[in-house]
């Protein structure tokens, strides 16, 4: 996948203790509901720019999803994509690190939780609704996983 390429950062550069990684999104649309409406739902909507943390947010989830996927159809569409993206950026990382174990011996991805409803790095959102990525955070922190990573045409299989 194109993703690979872009994340490829957090299966090359493994640190001893990983710290405050982590990856954007928009949370879910019931959640984008709740402060906003129909005329709001566009990425580069004053209510969306005024809902994200970050100056350059809002581009760089642009720019990953269209490195990963063909263009949304719609925004809820986008949101979605933007979820996925995230997802698949901490199990990544979170893998790699695992995968280098005892050279990594942690992760604490940012972030958990936010205080504020927003597109930012939380894997729950405001109101408390699980983006994408905290389903595979949780299954990348689970006690024993599998891993498997291809290099050239070796495919290596961890435990």
């Amino acid at each position: 996948m194109a993703w690979r390429r872009t994340i490829a950062a957090y299966q090359n550069h493994i640190p001893r203790f990983a710290s405050e990684f982590g990856m954007g999104s928009f949370p879910e649309m019931s959640s984008l509901k709740k402060f906003s409406s129909a005329k709001d739902w566009s990425v580069n909507s004053p209510v969306m720019k005024a809902h994200q943390f970050s100056l350059k947010g809002n581009s760089l989830i642009t720019k990953y999803i269209s490195e990963n996927y063909l263009p949304a159809k719609n925004f809820s569409s986008y949101v979605y994509l933007s979820q996925l993206t995230q997802a698949e950026a901490l199990k990544t990382a979170i893998e790699s690190q695992r995968r280098s174990k005892p050279f990594c011996m942690g992760s604490l991805y940012w972030q958990m939780n936010d205080s504020w409803p927003a597109a930012s790095w939380s894997t729950i959102d405001h109101y408390g609704k699980w983006k994408a990525a905290q389903y595979f955070v949780r299954k990348a922190f689970a006690p024993v996983i599998l891993s498997i990573t291809k290099e050239k045409n070796i495919c290596k299989i961890f435990a």
